[in-house]
């Protein structure tokens, strides 16, 4: 959007900068080894997760155990290589022999409209340029995108408000020219006067035009 002529301020919500850590299970090596993606999965959590291990109950109070590896081993990705499963043959299998590990970066929050993860873009508009412009501009966009049927894009905000104005505004026109027909029609006590000097004004203004 920020390259379409009368875009200015395009922002969107979304800021991928967070370092992430994609692990994607081998699910054959690791069914050779006796391990079940359930069981890596598990590990995981339990090593940077909140699982709540036990409770620890004091005459006045409660504690709850939490179990998860040290804080400083969190911010390293080199530590999931020192994470063990034990298989179901009671073998300790390390992590990075069932899994393939690759660092990326990732959006620091994921937004939501409804029950759907959503970005939402803003922009401001260079003066001159009508919002209708800017509609049609996005549309053509979107389209020469060829976006994903899995993927809806909707306006929001003040082009939302103007998209429903005209609409409201092409039925009251429907609304107004089939008053004024009646009129017409009551007056000259006729369907087809009506029609023809309605014809007849559209001529005309078209004429000035």
């Amino acid at each position: 959007m920020a390259k379409l002529p009368g875009f200015v301020d395009v922002q969107p919500d979304m800021q991928v900068s967070s370092p992430q850590v994609m692990v994607d299970i081998d699910r054959d090596r690791a069914q050779a080894l006796g391990l079940t993606p359930e069981q890596v999965q598990d590990a995981l959590f339990s090593a940077y997760g909140e699982r709540e291990a036990s409770v620890i109950y004091a005459p006045a109070d409660q504690y709850s155990v939490i179990l998860q590896v040290d804080p400083k081993d969190q911010r390293n990705p080199d530590a999931l290589s020192k994470l063990y499963i034990r298989s179901t043959g009671g073998a300790l299998v390390p992590l990075d022999a069932v899994v393939k590990m690759k660092q990326q970066t990732g959006p620091l929050t994921i937004n939501h409209f409804g029950q759907l993860p959503a970005v939402t873009i803003s922009f401001n508009l260079r003066p001159g340029f009508s919002l209708g412009q800017a509609t049609d501009q996005v549309d053509d966009a979107i389209r020469n995108l060829r976006i994903p049927q899995t993927i809806s894009t909707t306006f929001q905000g003040t082009v939302k408000e103007f998209q429903n104005s005209f609409q409201n505004l092409t039925v009251l026109l429907i609304v107004a020219i089939l008053v004024i027909y009646i009129v017409l029609g009551v007056l000259y006590e006729s369907f087809i006067h009506p029609i023809t000097i309605l014809s007849d004004c559209h001529r005309r203004s078209s004429a000035r035009c």
